[in-house]
């Protein structure tokens, strides 16, 4: 607001008291431009509030008016002389006034008496208790308190404090008690100081055992209208913690079986520590097998008579450290709940647990101050004449972390679990997949009359089951199993029985679109065999909102009753129909609409079903890709009938993740997509879109997407390198890309249809690996600024130990620079993961190559190389190089004589290997084709 000469007008406040009572913090001095008065006022920038200081009785009237005013602002110029070269200087300054233009009226007044108050007394009655990992603060509550203050010392040795002084000069650290102290301090004293704030009469404080004497006062911190304390402290009181931490030992340690036995965890009684579990593959149990956690050091005289200290992990030989990293685990977990079940153990392989508590801020040496137990150390001693000999000195070794003794010690063999089956019919084959679980493999059988036969052992999750008759039933039963190949030992889980169908018919996909306002187009996967197509709509649902039942829900919880009411709206007869439109349909109403697609199954009329919704208005947009291209991003998404028009929101990063402006750019468009010009080299975007009507009334704003991806690799190609015992992977080169990871599994990738690419997960390939002292290790490759599994060029060899026989997937994706998100990307359940193309696929340590020759007596004999784990060689013949191949003999020798093979006709032959691998697994593997023409 301006005055009416035009300046710029502020508000301030005058506050005036009865009796001259002085009222402070009223900085600002203005003119009263009526009469020249100069008055006091709060300004417009000042922060602090004005007050009156009353004594204990005393009563003041207060009233406050506004005053409106401007600023005069003018230089102001002060000479100075320099007295060391007898110069002067000028020094300009801004002097500024405050000029009143007009006030506001007077408050009404306000009157206040300060009355006397109640002084409380210095707390009483404190006490302390170790509770725990506590030391628990107690002290007498008085009325008038609003909160208290704990003050407190944990020394690692007793200090000089008998009373409130002394407390003080140590808490403060300054006094002659104090400095005593530093004066005497040795190499491990220490001592550290804190308070606590507390608004009840007590207060816990954590324990560091390593300080373990402990030192408090309590005063008053703050009082209720009415009260006033003078700041005293309470006495001071004093406690020692436990010598060795809170260390309690655990007791009851057992095995619990869960989940009707199919599970199972370690229980404990409950304790509040911190707990420990060691668990020892097949009983072994290796000396100092808890070194890690124990931190355990001592000191020596070397031969040159110098004192070193000596790590515990150090004076472990190596065969002692790989045994501790190969036959021990260990898991750390909170004592107080009392169980623990995320252990994974090898099924079959006896497990002994034993657990202990330990608190890592007691340092038993600190306290204490001798070895715990000693270690032999080899030394290098040289004498006076120089000779050299080397002796074995022992090393006291003491804990830097307090440790319980053991729990009783628990075994326990975990079984192989059972595998959980899901099924895919077709007309003549049934896909059987299973859980992943802690096993080598799969045992399929099927029924074939009365009993059941192998069809199968895989290690692959994928399996199926083909060549059969539509429409005919199956009965099956699979079971896990799990090899040690080191102990050779094989073991397996209970059977799972179940009854799969071939069906004459595929699955059937639903999908809808509006195709105006007011209808949709409804498009089907054609069903093979379908006799009708009948369509089901509901919009409607029986719903009260003021019941709610558990009784249709498994759970702890009751919900709403509902019921759906669909109605048919279309019967198609023609099985060659695999769309309609639905018309006539109403603004702002939800459709969910169900298609049953009759077929027949011997007499039997049955249907398979599928379902999906539509609402008719406007939605947030659907189907988000961003596709890069060079400097630019494409974006599109599926159009809605409903909208005039789109607004797109996105942010730019950088290629390492920062946000390149402060905020989002929005952009409108009438089309349903858009390009983002211009991105640097590594620079990505964040996408997300939502649509508008014609009355600017907008959707919900759709999941973002970034365009982090580079594009998947492809060409990927694996084979065996049987010089150099390695598998070798090469791929095309992909632009952007800095590095590549490449990636091996015995399991079928996980695909996306739509996007056509895999799911790049498993085990980075070994650069070199090694089995030395018995423990096998491998090392990856880090060719890009040491990132781990790093490649940057397009082939590379896995060096892994392998198993022959064994079926593996090499997948390989692209990374740009380090530290960035830029990477090959697919849609997966959870998201986004990085994907590769189309993966590689080899069966290691085999292969068969055939030769043909023909003999005297007009017979072709077929020779082939011994394979490694086969059980049979089949031949087929065929008359054309990709023609029909016809299986003419089964053996187990390594050829296979042809006596039926026609003179001067001309054959070509394949050897079919199907043998047992190093998993104890099937494989199957075949020959190129080889050429003969049989003689006269």
């Amino acid at each position: 607001m301006k005055n009416k000469a035009g300046d710029m007008m502020k508000v301030g406040y005058e506050v005036v008291c009865d009796g001259n009572t002085k009222v402070y913090n009223m900085p600002g001095l203005f003119l009263d431009a009526s009469d020249g008065t100069v008055h006091e006022m709060i300004t417009s920038d000042e922060a602090r509030l004005p007050y009156v200081i009353l004594n204990s009785g005393q009563q003041v009237s207060v009233k406050v008016r506004a005053v409106y005013y401007h600023e005069v602002t003018s230089n102001k110029q002060e000479v100075y002389w320099n007295w060391n070269d007898n110069s002067q200087y000028i020094i300009e300054s801004k002097q500024t006034k405050y000029v009143v233009d007009m006030y506001g009226k007077w408050s009404d007044t306000y009157t206040y008496k300060n009355y006397s108050l109640k002084k409380l007394s210095p707390v009483t009655g404190t006490k302390v208790s170790e509770k725990g990992k506590e030391m628990s603060v107690t002290w007498n509550a008085q009325n008038g308190v609003d909160s208290y203050r704990v003050y407190y010392l944990r020394s690692s040795k007793p200090l000089n404090i008998t009373n409130i002084e002394s407390f003080l000069q140590f808490y403060n650290k300054r006094g002659t008690l104090y400095d005593a102290y530093v004066n005497a301090k040795g190499e491990n004293d220490s001592y550290e100081t804190d308070s606590e704030y507390a608004s009840d009469p007590y207060c816990n404080i954590t324990i560091d055992s390593g300080l373990p004497y402990f030192y408090c006062s309590v005063r008053l911190e703050s009082a209720e209208e009415g009260y006033f304390s003078d700041g005293s402290y309470s006495d001071v009181i004093t406690a020692t913690a436990s010598i060795n931490g809170n260390i309690p030992t655990v007791k009851n340690l057992k095995i619990e079986k869960t989940y009707n036995g199919d599970d199972w965890q370690l229980s404990w009684t409950p304790i509040d520590a911190d707990v420990v579990i060691y668990v020892f593959e097949e009983g072994k149990k290796p000396a100092h097998y808890n070194y890690e956690l124990l931190n355990a050091y001592g000191y020596y005289t070397d031969g040159q008579g110098q004192q070193k200290k000596l790590y515990l992990k150090d004076a472990l030989t190596e065969l002692e450290s790989k045994e501790i990293s190969s036959y021990v685990r260990s898991y750390k977990v909170k004592g107080i709940d009392g169980s623990y079940s995320a252990i994974s153990l090898k099924p079959g392989v006896k497990y002994t647990f034993v657990a202990h508590t330990y608190d890592a801020g007691s340092s038993l040496y600190n306290i204490q101050k001798k070895p715990v137990f000693t270690v032999n150390k080899e030394i290098k001693v040289t004498d006076a004449q120089k000779n050299q000999t080397y002796k074995n000195i022992s090393v006291g070794m003491t804990y830097y972390t307090a440790m319980s003794p053991a729990s009783n010690m628990v075994s326990y063999t975990d079984k192989v679990s059972v595998p959980r089956v899901y099924t895919k019919a077709g007309k003549n084959s049934i896909k059987l997949s299973f859980t992943r679980g802690s096993c080598t493999g799969y045992e399929i059988y099927r029924l074939s009359g009365k009993k059941y036969k192998k069809i199968a052992t895989t290690t692959d999750y994928v399996y199926t089951d083909q060549n059969l008759k539509a429409g005919t039933k199956y009965s099956y039963k699979v079971r896990s199993y799990y090899y040690d190949p080191d102990r050779k030992t094989k073991s397996y889980s209970i059977y799972k029985n179940f009854t799969v169908s071939t069906s004459r018919v595929n699955n059937i996909v639903l999908k809808v679109a509006k195709n105006s306002k007011n209808t949709v187009k409804l498009t089907w996967t054609k069903v093979g065999f379908a006799t009708k197509y009948e369509i089901y709509r509901t919009s409607e649902s029986d719903k009260d909102i003021t019941e709610i039942s558990g009784w249709i829900n498994s759970g702890n919880s009751a919900v709403t009753v509902e019921n759906t009411k669909y109605e048919l709206v279309k019967t198609i007869t023609n099985a060659k129909t695999t769309t309609y439109t639905d018309k006539k349909l109403k603004f702002g109403e939800s459709y969910t609409y169900l298609i049953c697609a009759y077929y027949k199954d011997g007499k039997t009329l049955k249907y398979i079903t599928a379902s999906t919704r539509v609402k008719m208005q406007l939605e947030e947009p659907r189907n988000l890709v961003l596709t890069n291209k060079g400097k630019n991003v494409s974006v599109k998404w599926d159009a809605d009938k409903y909208a005039a028009g789109y607004q797109i929101r996105y942010m730019v990063y950088d290629k390492y993740g920062e946000k390149k402006t402060v905020a989002e750019k929005y952009v409108t468009v009438k089309k349903n997509k858009y390009t983002i010009k211009g991105l640097s080299s590594g620079e990505y975007v964040n996408v997300s879109v939502r649509a508008y009507n014609s009355q600017k009334e907008y959707s919900g704003w759709s999941s973002s997407k970034e365009s982090t991806s580079l594009a998947a690799v492809k060409s990927i190609k694996a084979v065996y390198d049987t010089k150099k015992n390695a598998v070798k992977i090469t791929w095309k080169k992909v632009k952007g890309a800095k590095y590549y990871k490449v990636v091996r599994s015995v399991y079928t990738p996980l695909c996306n249809t739509d996007e056509k690419l895999y799911a790049a997960t498993g085990n980075l390939i070994a650069k070199d690996s090694n089995d030395e002292t018995g423990y096998y290790s491998e090392v990856h490759y880090r060719e890009y600024y040491g990132e781990d599994g790093s490649i940057t060029g397009t082939a590379a060899y896995d060096r892994a130990r392998l198993k022959k026989g064994v079926k593996y997937y090499y997948m390989v994706s692209a990374y740009g620079e380090k530290g960035t998100r830029i990477a090959s990307y697919m849609t997966s359940e959870y998201g986004t993961q990085v994907a590769s193309g189309k993966p590689a696929v080899i069966i290691y340590g085999v292969k068969v190559a055939a030769k043909v020759k023909n003999n005297k007596k007009g017979t072709v004999t077929v020779s082939y190389n011994k394979v490694t784990g086969a059980k049979t060689y089949q031949i087929y013949r065929a008359e054309k190089k990709n023609g029909k191949y016809t299986l003419i003999g089964t053996t187990k020798k390594t050829s296979f004589a042809d006596k039926k093979a026609k003179k001067k006709k001309t054959y070509y032959y394949k050897v079919v290997v199907n043998g047992r691998n190093e998993l104890l697994a099937d494989f199957t593997i075949r020959s190129s084709a080889v050429k003969i023409k049989v003689k006269k």
